[in-house]
């Protein structure tokens, strides 16, 4: 299959508002300014539901009606970004990321459960581990597991922010392939279809 065939890459996600993106990478940047990690760039910042991978225009359509469903199902969320952490532990890092909690335990969990739910009936695979609701703010370049624990400054570990998030919309989210570049010339990832939850 050439690259022009390839099927996108897809995942659903709450995507931070750009000012709330813009707000919690300025936090972290400073603890991480000089690492070799790749960081993403403000308006990259999501909390994903459920990652797809490589994904058939068939089953893209379909997802864009179910989700729609599911989005008119719930309402506005009520969310804190919190402490920072990475996976799978400090000093074996891989992802670093900064935490979500919801004020009232329930609708979020509800959700990711509900966008799961469609995604394994339109074909997916069910994530093996168990969902902890997170946004990425860096990754390791080389993606492996262990290495140079000295290259994550350890005060990204004392970040603890108190943010809050109340996300209205859903989103359908291509993962879009390029070179890496330490710049922020583009982004990583395109909206492919955007719903709104509903309202209270």
């Amino acid at each position: 299959m050439s690259a022009t065939q390839a099927r996108p890459r897809l995942f659903v996600a709450l995507m931070l508002e750009p000012e709330l993106g813009a707000a919690v990478f300025h936090a972290v940047e400073p603890a991480l300014a000089g690492a070799e990690l790749r960081r993403h760039a403000p308006g990259e910042l999501h909390l994903t539901l459920f990652f797809l991978g490589a994904t058939g225009t068939d089953v893209a359509e379909r997802l864009k009606v179910d989700l729609a469903a599911v989005a008119a199902r719930h309402t506005a969320l009520d969310l804190r970004l919190t402490r920072a952490g990475a996976f799978p532990e400090p000093g074996r890092e891989r992802v670093l990321w900064i935490g979500v909690d919801e004020r009232r335990a329930g609708p979020l969990v509800a959700l990711q459960a509900d966008v799961e739910a469609v995604c394994v009936a339109a074909g997916a695979t069910r994530e093996p581990r168990t969902w902890r609701p997170h946004v990425t703010v860096a990754r390791r370049r080389d993606e492996k597991v262990g290495g140079n624990a000295a290259s994550v400054p350890a005060q990204f570990y004392d970040t603890n922010l108190d943010l809050e998030w109340k996300p209205k919309r859903l989103q359908l989210v291509e993962s879009v392939a390029g070179r890496e570049r330490a710049e922020f010339v583009r982004e990583r990832y395109r909206v492919v279809a955007d719903f709104a939850l509903a309202t209270r």
